[in-house]
């Protein structure tokens, strides 16, 4: 099991970096890209690598994605493909019953 994180390299970088390791992470990938580029580069080879029982974890939602559609997206895409996923600003952890409940609200 992989615990992964995706982060853009900006200003507050290094809290986030301390934020996410604190939370376990073991792989960062760091992304040039805006969240609103659906079409990142590092978002898609993580998205290949991460496999049933990983989890993502991220800082903030809109380092994932930046509309609800593209967001709405890619939880389905980790739901069906058994991949748990994090944000640990947004309080949000879908390897938990409660996680799961709340996230479509």
């Amino acid at each position: 099991m992989a615990i992964c994180a995706l982060v853009q390299r900006i200003k507050k970088f290094d809290s986030q970096e301390q934020a996410l390791k604190r939370f376990g992470v073991n792989k960062l990938y760091q992304e040039q890209d805006s969240g609103r580029n659906p079409h990142r580069l590092v978002l898609k080879q993580v998205l290949k690598k991460l496999k049933k029982g990983d989890t993502l974890v991220i800082f903030k939602l809109d380092r994932l994605a930046r509309s609800t559609k593209q967001l709405l997206h890619l939880l389905e895409d980790f739901d069906k493909r058994g991949i748990h996923f994090v944000s640990i600003q947004n309080n949000i952890d879908t390897s938990t019953p409660m996680g799961k409940f709340f996230l479509p609200l």
